[in-house]
């Protein structure tokens, strides 16, 4: 919607049955429609995907949407990861019953490595690193899911991108 008139600056049919990859096309139209080189551009949460939202940032568009709920915790009787609120000069979260949850690092090793995140992005990375030099194309998210390889830790990427 334009800003200054509220007018609708375009609009798109689509014969598909998810919004998620739709992003960069709506938000190109009225930037292009406006003649503008940035834009800001409010959608739902069903127009969410982190590759679609870097895309459009590169462009001199920023969108602005909310991650989607998209974990099973409610329909199981659990609380979301959304209903914990973070108190970081405390460095605690506050739960929704009340209670304050203290971070606890376990430090876990394993082939003679810390799992620690870090770590885990580190061998991934040096893997990498060592195909992209033999001219191979790298999925970076299957390198986190490899077993170990000549020295090199590999352990599965349980957090979501983005």
């Amino acid at each position: 919607m334009e800003a200054e008139h509220h007018l609708i600056a375009t609009y798109d049919v689509v014969m598909v049955g998810s919004d998620r990859e739709q992003l960069a096309t709506m938000v190109a139209k009225p930037k292009d429609a406006m003649g503008v080189e940035k834009l800001d551009a409010l959608a739902d949460h069903g127009y969410f995907s982190g590759e679609e939202i870097r895309s459009r940032e590169a462009l001199g568009v920023t969108p602005y949407l909310p991650k989607p709920l998209t974990s099973g915790a409610k329909a199981e009787g659990r609380f979301g990861k959304q209903d914990f609120v973070n108190l970081p000069e405390q460095d605690v979260y506050r739960c929704p019953s009340g209670a304050q949850l203290q971070r606890h690092i376990l430090a876990m090793v394993r082939w003679g490595m810390p799992s620690s995140r870090k770590a885990q992005l580190d061998a991934a990375t040096k893997r990498a690193d060592k195909l992209r030099a033999k001219g191979k194309e790298v999925d970076f998210d299957q390198l986190l899911r490899m077993e170990p390889d000549s020295g090199t830790t590999n352990v599965h990427n349980t957090s979501s991108a983005h």
